[in-house]
């Protein structure tokens, strides 16, 4: 859904899908443990893309913000 949203609006200039289910991993993975650095490390080993580093950083910090601030 992210991904559809973003390439309506980004045209062309949109990464693959693959990225997207990458991030939405390391997200659910960090805020499920609470380690959002375990699960950035853990995806860029499984993916050996480096370049998703930022991104994974972003989806897992704000996915851990939002479970601490739900106490979920």
């Amino acid at each position: 859904a992210v991904w559809a949203g973003w390439s309506h609006f980004a045209g062309g200039a949109c990464p693959e899908p693959v990225y997207f289910v990458a991030a939405g991993m390391a997200a659910h993975f960090a805020s499920a443990i609470r380690a959002p650095l375990t699960g950035i490390v853990l995806l860029v080993e499984m993916t050996a893309e480096y370049r998703l580093i930022v991104p994974l950083m972003v989806a897992s910090l704000v996915a851990v913000g939002v479970a601490e601030l739900l106490k979920d």
